[in-house]
Order: C-alpha cells, then sequence, then structure tokens
C-alpha cells in the first residue's frame, strides 16, 4: 500500500505595498546621490587634515636649520650718487637722497639715478636731514628752521605686490613743515635732524649750531581732533635741552617706533654709547600712509 505525500501548499502571493509607503524613485535617487557625498566629503577632510599637517612641518622645519645668506644682485650706482640711501619696503627699489628737491631711485639695470620731485616750498631750502628705515623717509630741516618729511614710495609693499600707488609710479610725499620753536625764530644753523614716530606723538629734534656753541631743540607733534572726529598733527611743545647735553653732539639717532618710547637719541663725542635725553609716551603703531596724516573717525 504506498502512501502518497502531499501536495506542496501554493506559493503566497506577496501582498501589494500600499502606495504611501512606497518610495519615489526620485527619492532613492536623491538619497544615493547624497550618500556619495558624505563619504566623499569625509575623504576630502581627512586630505585637508594631512595637507595642512605637511605645510605646517614645510615651514616649522627651516626654523630649526641654519641660516644661509647669498648674494642676489650686486648693483654699481652712478658716481654721483652721494647722499643718504634708502631701501622700499619690498626691499627691491634703492634710492638716495642729498639735500636737494629730488629724490632719485636706482635703475638696477643700467645704474643710471633717475629723479623724482620733492614738492618743497619754493622758499624752502633742506640743510640737513637723516633716514628712517622703518618708514621709508626722511626727517629734513630747513634753513628757515623748519623741519618735516620725506615719504618714499615705490609702488610696491613690503611683499613686492603692488599697493596702492600703483605699479611704476614712484615717488615721494612731503608733510606739512613746522618751526622748530613757539614763536617762528630759530637760533643758528641746523646741522642734524631726527624724528621719532609712536602713532598718535610725533617728536622731532635739531642740533642747532650757534655763535654760543650747538643747541639741542625738541618738538613733539600731537593729533587735534575736531567735533566731526577728524584730525591733524600740530605742534604741542617746545623744548630747549641743551642743558642735558653731557658733550658736543656728533649724530641724531631715530627713535624706536615699536617701542611706547620713542624719543631720538643723541651721541655725544664724550660718550661711548647713545644716550636717551627725553622720553615720550605714546602708542606703538606702523603707519600704513604717510605718517603726518591723523586717522579719521
Amino acid at each position: 500500500m504506498s502512501i502518497s505525500s502531499p501536495s506542496p501548499a501554493p506559493a503566497r502571493k506577496p501582498k501589494p505595498v500600499p502606495e504611501r509607503f512606497q518610495v519615489a524613485k526620485t527619492t532613492l535617487w536623491f538619497d544615493r546621490i547624497m550618500t556619495k557625498t558624505i563619504i566623499g566629503g569625509g575623504f576630502t577632510v581627512i586630505v585637508a587634515v594631512f595637507g595642512i599637517l605637511f605645510f605646517l612641518l614645510a615651514v616649522t622645519i627651516p626654523l630649526f636649520q641654519g641660516a644661509d645668506v647669498k648674494e642676489g644682485q650686486s648693483l654699481a650706482p652712478a658716481p654721483q650718487a652721494t647722499g643718504t640711501w634708502g631701501l622700499d619696503p619690498s626691499g627691491t627699489q634703492p634710492f638716495v637722497y642729498n639735500n636737494g628737491r629730488n629724490v632719485f631711485f636706482l635703475d638696477k639695470d643700467s645704474g643710471s639715478l633717475n629723479p623724482v620731485p620733492v614738492a618743497l616750498p619754493d622758499n624752502e631750502t633742506v640743510c640737513a636731514h637723516s633716514y628712517n628705515s622703518f618708514l621709508s623717509a626722511y626727517p629734513v630741516a630747513t634753513k628757515s628752521g623748519k623741519v618735516g618729511i620725506i615719504s618714499v614710495h615705490s609702488g610696491l609693499n613690503i611683499h613686492g605686490r603692488t599697493n596702492a600707488h600703483g605699479p611704476g609710479n614712484a615717488g615721494t610725499e612731503i608733510s606739512p613743515l613746522h618751526p622748530m620753536t613757539e614763536n617762528g625764530e630759530v637760533p643758528g644753523r641746523i646741522s642734524g635732524v631726527a624724528y621719532a614716530d609712536a602713532g598718535e606723538r610725533k617728536i622731532f629734534s635739531t642740533i642747532n649750531e650757534t655763535d654760543q656753541g650747538p643747541r639741542l631743540l625738541l618738538m613733539t607733534l600731537e593729533e587735534s581732533r575736531s567735533l566731526l572726529h577728524e584730525g591733524e598733527f600740530v605742534p604741542s611743545g617746545f623744548h630747549d635741552l641743551t642743558e642735558c647735553l653731557d658733550g658736543r653732539p656728533v649724530a641724531m639717532l631715530p627713535g624706536n617706533s615699536e617701542t611706547a618710547s620713542s624719543s631720538p637719541r643723541i651721541r655725544t663725542s664724550s660718550s661711548t654709547s647713545p644716550t636717551t635725553k627725553t622720553r615720550k609716551p605714546g602708542k606703538s603703531a606702523r603707519p600704513s600712509r604717510p605718517p603726518w596724516e591723523a586717522e579719521k573717525g
């Protein structure tokens, strides 16, 4: 007697998914795109972190290595290039000044000097000057006893890029001239001048040669503000520091505008090191424009 096996049960048809549970194809497509985007963004972040790490190592490792200085270019200026040499903030454009009405820029290819005029008043003649490398400017004194600043620009900033003056627009700007005494009568002839900048306060000092001997004069400038918060630098004090000299002055050294006390120093023939005779407190700031222009509002 044979036993027949039961026939398999018919397969059950899956119930149709209700329409409210069905995902639109556009949603699935967008989800796949977002998944790949997130994965790609994660890899990008990892690569960026490692890139920053390698950059920091590349700029840090040379700090622990020895410095290597080599000559980049040898310049041969014209024989008549006498005066005080200066260098623009980019360190690429030399210039020279010698108490005249022109600043001469050196053409590094030909060695010739190209004059750039200084807008001095017609009745003023420069009799003394010095050089402030921090400002790329020449403090000057005139025969009439006035002082000011000749600021020199080459069209390049400290990074060698074009500044507000534009490429090829080397030139000069001169500040207002101020007398070294309150009544405008300056004794003797000015033989030396120095300048210090402390932001809102500025100092000029001069050595004046008189029949009674050298005299040391100092003038301070401070910013005066108006109701519209616009100001200009005007003389705020006049001082005769001749009694502070302990020898015959032979040089004027500019003050350090990185410090709060930025007064010129006087080197005398009886001293072996510069001696600070006066100090004027002020704010430390490197001017981003000619030092005589006051900030506005």
